[in-house]
Order: structure tokens, then sequence, then C-alpha cells
């Protein structure tokens, strides 16, 4: 939990969520691998806990970082529309 509310890598959950508050989140990344796993909305009752991982080869990193991000806004909408 410490590394994660630590993680100054903000550019993709984070970063496709601005309105929501409370997100911890802990990203990783070796060559052709991008990934982020967080607990969004910490300390409120519809918290949920998501990890998105992407491989991406030979592609452009932006592209998963793009992919990420429309992944989590869809999770998001999915998880707290009423």
């Amino acid at each position: 939990m410490i590394a994660l509310l630590a993680q100054t890598d903000r550019e993709t959950i984070p970063s496709a969520l601005r309105s929501r508050s409370h997100i911890a989140n802990k990203t990783g990344e070796l060559p052709g691998v991008r990934n982020d796993v967080a607990i969004v909305g910490y300390g409120d009752p519809d918290a949920y806990v998501v990890a998105v991982l992407d491989r991406y080869g030979n592609n452009e990193r932006r592209a998963a970082i793009d992919a990420i991000r429309d992944v989590i806004r869809t999770i998001d909408r999915r998880l707290t529309s009423a």
C-alpha cells in the first residue's frame, strides 16, 4: 500500500480518471510492456481495485498508454454508473 501511495508515475490510470479523487496506483514497465494497478476511490464506499496490462511489442509506447486509459475509463463508467 505504501508503494501505491508513493507512486509518482501518474501517466495511465490517474491521468485517465482526473475527475476521481483518491487513486493509489503502481505502474510497471518492461520493453514492450506497460501496466498499472490501482485502488480507485480508496476510502470511498464505491472503491475498486483494477489492474490493466498492455503488451505493445514493436508498437509505440504511447499506444499502450492510450489503450490503458481507454480501458480504465470504460471500467470506471461501468462500475460507477447507477
